[in-house]
């Protein structure tokens, strides 16, 4: 409600002029503002004060003087010579006198009680002596003269002494009903304070607890967290505990995922050249990955063989840990070691041209003897009685820098002599990438 609506419910109400919903919104407006509350009470006073006003009646030759008034006054002369278009008729005439003399009348009254209510306001605020009320001095009146105050307007006054009533009177039946019941009584005494019973013992199980019975719980099994093996190169070689953590890493049966961090992936490459010769592995590298590596190209290369058992691998890590700590400038920084994902194995395929089977578990069971077994052992005789152990180096990322496998000579070598997978060799993807 604005604070227009507000002032006019207020005046309403003073007036006795209410509907039934209007005094249930003045009730909630008295009931939360202790302004509305105050400005009730003063309407009401002032209300109060005005119907207590004496009347005074006019003179009883008001109307003549004031008709013998206006017949003194000049002639009405219009502003343009012309002639009016016709002439006012005579009865015309009389009313607009008559009209005049009233508004004269209204006039004289209103300034009358303007008058008399401003003569009371200015007195009320003063001191009395006598038959005068001195006004105050202020800025524009410097020397303060005493004004009489008629005795039947001093009568009607309220006392000079004591603040106005904020609030009506209870007693008065015209706006007690207007009130809020709890401003006309007042608010009952406060109890004195009441000691708390005692709190019940508490039953196991209590039969009023409300909640879902979840029965007998479990007990709680302890459960083995693979986490990925993550070290540096130099910590193999130089920390015997970091190269049996690796070897226990590697002997899950798993496909796994080598990563190694280096400041130059083409550096990187040609020490995992000579660490593989230097443990037996026969590393076929393709042609467009040797040649990005003499043009010094920004390439990460893989190397995939699966020819070796856990403990080979580990050798070969181990083998490239020990010629990196040789150099003056190690080029290997971490070592990252997790288990084949699904996207592993759908790039070798897409880099092999075949499906390398990561996850397929070869047959222990010793196998019929064929028409073939008897070359196998002759190429194995003269190799020296040891199984070629074969790797193949491709150009990995960007995706633009892989080869066609049919187009690679390196990979089709490769994998004519990888053979069969035994059951103890472990599947790798070696993958060499630079930090720079």
């Amino acid at each position: 409600m604005t604070p227009a609506a507000e002032l006019e419910l207020l005046t309403r109400a003073v007036d006795g002029d209410l509907s039934a919903g209007e005094r249930r919104d003045l009730r909630r407006l008295l009931s939360r503002s202790a302004d509305a509350r105050t400005l009730f009470g003063q309407l009401k006073v002032q209300s109060d004060r005005l119907r207590r006003l004496p009347k005074v009646s006019p003179p009883a030759d008001l109307a003549a003087r004031v008709i013998t008034r206006v017949r003194e006054l000049p002639p009405y002369h219009s502003v343009t010579p012309a002639p009016l278009p016709f002439a006012p008729p005579a009865r015309r005439r009389s009313w607009a006198l008559l009209a005049v003399a009233a508004s004269l009348f209204l006039a004289l009254g209103a300034s009358s009680f303007w008058f008399a209510h401003r003569r009371s306001a200015a007195n009320t605020d003063t001191a009395q002596t006598g038959d005068f009320r001195q006004r105050p001095a202020n800025g524009r009146d410097r020397n303060p003269l005493p004004i009489p105050v008629d005795p039947v307007v001093r009568d009607a006054l309220p006392p000079e002494h004591g603040p106005l009533a904020s609030l009506p009177p209870a007693s008065e039946e015209r706006h007690a009903d207007l009130l809020p019941r709890e401003l006309l009584t007042p608010p009952p005494a406060a109890s004195p304070l009441e000691v708390a019973v005692a709190p019940r013992p508490v039953r196991s199980p209590s039969p009023d607890l409300m909640g879902a019975d979840f029965g007998r719980v479990a007990s709680f099994a302890a459960v083995r967290v693979r986490l990925p093996f993550l070290t540096s190169l130099a910590e193999v070689h130089d920390r015997p505990g970091a190269r049996d953590q690796l070897l226990r890493e590697l002997q899950h049966d798993t496909p796994y995922r080598l990563d190694l961090f280096a400041a130059n992936a083409g550096r990187g490459l040609e020490s995992v050249i000579e660490a593989a010769k230097g443990c037996g592995i026969t590393l076929h590298v393709d042609a467009a990955a040797r040649d990005r590596l003499k043009k010094k190209q920004p390439t990460t290369f893989v190397v995939y063989v699966d020819g070796l058992t856990s403990n080979e691998v580990r050798d070969l890590v181990a083998r490239l840990a020990a010629d990196d700590a040789k150099r003056p400038a190690r080029a290997f920084d971490l070592l990252h070691l997790t288990p084949a994902q699904p996207a592993d194995g759908k790039d070798l395929r897409e880099l092999l041209g075949l499906d390398p089977g990561l996850w397929k578990r070869p047959d222990a069971a010793p196998k019929a003897i064929t028409a073939g077994t008897a070359d196998q052992v002759v190429r194995a005789m003269a190799g020296g009685g040891k199984p070629e152990k074969a790797a193949v180096a491709l150009a990995y990322l960007p995706a633009n820098a892989r080869v066609k496998p049919a187009a690679s000579k390196e990979l089709q070598q490769f994998l004519a002599k990888r053979g069969d997978r035994k059951p103890t060799a472990v599947p790798l993807m070696l993958v060499i990438r630079g930090t720079n």
